[in-house]
């Protein structure tokens, strides 16, 4: 038998989990294991598991955490492609009113920047 808090400890140094959330992953898949008296989602630290189901509640937390942070880091992947299009096209459109004779003060205004970086666009200076 194994304490869901050894499992917890050992969730946390094989994967980039911290040790509050190892445990209530392992607790919850305790529970998915048949331990109908653990709080599902909750933390039972003490509780105690068989070897077998310590071994697949290992495997499981091993799996998610290879699962998750691609699904995360491809989310700030997007985000910041997202950034980085959206600043092309402010620049853009700052670059255009600026040539269309539209007061920098202006600008500066509605960009929510200061007049010295509405310069910096026109003038591609980053």
């Amino acid at each position: 038998m194994m304490q869901i808090a050894d499992l917890a400890r050992q969730i946390t140094d094989r994967t980039d989990i911290d040790y509050d959330a190892a445990l209530t992953l392992a607790t919850t898949y305790a529970v998915q294991c048949g331990y109908t008296d653990l709080p599902e989602g909750g933390q039972a630290p003490y509780a105690e598991v068989s070897a077998e189901d310590a071994g697949f509640i290992l495997e499981a937390a091993g799996v998610a955490a290879e699962i998750e942070p691609p699904t995360l880091l491809d989310e700030i992947a997007d985000a910041a492609a997202a950034i980085k299009t959206a600043s092309a096209r402010r620049d853009e459109a700052i670059r255009k009113a600026i040539t269309n004779g539209v007061a920098v003060s202006k600008i500066a205004e509605a960009a929510e920047l200061s007049r010295e970086r509405v310069y910096q666009i026109r003038d591609r200076r980053r």
